[in-house]
């Protein structure tokens, strides 16, 4: 009977060690991004909600402002967005922290704005929209570009290069394939004449929505309406 309990407990004993070492290397294979997110004057912002490639991944900031989120796929983007202080983006390039400072005029933006502004709970939107209310502050972009920069999420501007992330964007023979850009529904070549006070609205296409424009489109829609 002793021997019988003594092998029981043995077995028991392995059986915890095992789980034990399963679940540690299981969490070290893990990977987390961590950071902080504050307002402009260096305050905590708590209850901002965390964005994966504009996908709502159910974490939210902590009283103190910080945030920790599993990475479970390869991921481009990393957005938070808060009721009082708005949306802000960052580029993922695999770093282990990222913190973001809401500025003073930062745009405010309602939580059912969200899906016109291309965030999902599940699926990743081919489409995204800005509507401008004419309350922003543009003082502090010189052009078109740093504006669409600052702006519109999932766009990457180098100068004045444009490319939307997750359309079939490359470089062929070191020039960079840009998508086709509307005005007011009019085809145009360049945007660099349009001021960010005339622009009324953008709207980003890619995959099959841009593809109701041809092979024109093969790289996306941008999609600008001015102020009448």
């Amino acid at each position: 009977m002793k021997t019988q309990k003594f092998i029981f407990s043995c077995m028991f004993f392995l059986a915890f060690v095992c789980a034990s070492f399963c679940q540690e290397k299981s969490d070290t294979n893990s990977k987390f991004l961590i950071g902080k997110i504050t307002d402009s004057n260096n305050k905590p912002i708590k209850n901002a909600i965390i964005f994966l490639d504009s996908i709502h991944t159910n974490v939210k900031t902590d009283k103190e402002g910080f945030y920790k989120v599993e990475l479970k796929q390869d991921i481009s983007l990393v957005s938070v967005f808060s009721k009082k202080h708005g949306l802000l983006s960052a580029d993922f390039t695999g770093q282990k922290k990222i913190y973001f400072i809401f500025p003073e005029d930062s745009k405010l933006i309602r939580k059912k704005e969200l899906a016109l502004l291309g965030f999902r709970n599940e699926t990743r939107p081919s489409k995204e929209e800005i509507i401008l209310d004419g309350k922003q502050s543009l003082s502090n972009f010189r052009n078109i570009y740093e504006y669409i920069d600052a702006r519109v999420p999932s766009v990457s501007v180098s100068g004045e290069s444009i490319s939307i992330r997750g359309a079939v964007a490359s470089t062929i023979q070191g020039t960079t394939t840009e998508p086709l850009f509307l005005v007011n529904g009019a085809p145009v070549s360049t945007i660099s004449n349009i001021a960010p006070v005339d622009v009324q609205s953008i709207k980003v296409l890619k995959d099959s929505e841009a593809s109701f424009y041809g092979s024109r489109a093969a790289y996306g829609v941008i999609k600008i309406t001015l102020k009448e």
